[in-house]
């Protein structure tokens, strides 16, 4: 999964408003590996997506 990462243009993780803020036990990548973060909105979770924001990543809320 790290090759795949690594070697991909653009790294875009998409995941529903009840992943954000949460430790999994599975960990595929740190957040600023990914381009784009895209989830759909939760007003509980606009603080945490401006910090994912200010990493690099490009947030997308739909």
């Amino acid at each position: 999964m790290h090759q795949m990462i690594a070697q991909a243009h653009e790294k875009i993780l998409v995941v529903d408003d009840s992943k954000i803020g949460k430790i999994a036990f599975a960990h595929i990548a740190d957040l600023n590996k990914f381009d784009i973060l895209i989830t759909n909105y939760n007003k509980d979770n606009v603080q945490i997506l401006k910090e994912i924001e200010r990493l690099g990543v490009r947030v997308i809320v739909v």
